[in-house]
């Protein structure tokens, strides 16, 4: 193992309210009724415009707007998960690289992370922006791996849904799911844990 590349949402935040305050937000600026919050979050994951699309006939337009009101609300509705702080200082001291590969926009995925204190963990951020297809296709991780200068066998991928564990495995990376609120193909996975700091006796004594 010589790279580790993390999913965001779900995988190293909880940001399950901040988007449903915020998709509601959007909504209630638009003059449209508030959506249910489990329609919302069974769709975090997939993209902002799909997202969007289910709520909105017209999502690409409003995109703007949703990523402004998000930055004005998201920190203090916006959770570290347990573990995730050890483990990305493991990562630091024993020099091994990290990269987000999220279906964020790649630079509110950038203000998330500063706004969380986690920015200066990762080495690269790959996502909506650059120009690729988004997850369950794996070409945002093998880019992330590309620029990491790892081969994706060399890799970690480590995500919390089934869009994840598809594109980690596509990928050829060794995918691991972090179990959660998700219901998700467990096995699938090459395995599967319950918090980030699991992942610390797994870890390469030199680093490399």
């Amino acid at each position: 193992m010589k790279a580790a590349l993390f999913d965001l949402d779900g995988t190293l935040i909880d940001s399950d309210e901040a988007i449903v305050w915020c998709v509601n937000a959007l909504l209630a600026e638009l003059g449209r009724p508030p959506a249910p919050r489990n329609k919302i979050v069974e769709l975090i994951g997939v993209g902002l415009t799909p997202l969007l699309a289910r709520f909105l006939p017209d999502p690409e337009a409003h995109v703007a707007e949703y990523r402004r009101l998000y930055l004005t609300g998201f920190a203090s509705r916006t959770k570290i998960l347990p573990g995730v702080p050890e483990l990305l200082g493991e990562l630091c001291r024993k020099h091994i690289p990290a990269a987000i590969v999220t279906n964020r926009n790649r630079g509110l995925a950038a203000d998330i992370l500063r706004g969380v204190g986690l920015f200066e963990y990762f080495d690269e951020i790959v996502g909506e922006g650059d120009g690729l297809p988004l997850k369950p296709d794996p070409a945002v991780i093998i880019e992330a791996c590309s620029r990491l200068k790892v081969a994706p066998a060399d890799a970690w991928y480590v995500g919390d849904t089934d869009i994840d564990v598809a594109a980690g495995l596509g990928a050829g990376c060794l995918t691991i799911l972090v179990a959660g609120a998700r219901k998700t193909n467990a096995g699938a996975a090459d395995f599967v844990i319950k918090r980030l700091d699991d992942l610390i006796d797994r870890l390469p004594a030199d680093g490399g």
